[in-house]
């Protein structure tokens, strides 16, 4: 039989100043975000050349869909395509 093995999860504040593994993947992330985002971007700007970009973040983004209501309705998405629920 193979021997247990153990992991130690730790949820803190600020952990990318304790460890520089959690620095990385967090600059990581977010290189990841804003490469998508910059796609998302492009992908509409395509379909409405008017359309300001979005930081992604709450209260631009309900800005964003606000603006690209028209849009939306006409590539038919699903509201939940786009917006998180909980």
């Amino acid at each position: 039989s193979m021997p247990l093995r153990r992991m130690r999860l730790c949820f803190a504040e600020r952990g990318e100043e304790r460890s520089f593994a959690v620095a990385l993947a967090s600059c990581l992330a977010k290189y990841g975000r804003e490469l998508s985002l910059a796609a998302f971007n492009a992908y509409f700007a395509a379909r409405q050349p008017d359309l300001k970009p979005t930081a992604g973040y709450t209260t631009d983004g309900r800005r964003w869909l606000a603006d690209a209501a028209e849009t939306l309705r006409s590539a038919q998405l699903a509201d939940g395509v786009l917006i998180r629920t909980r």
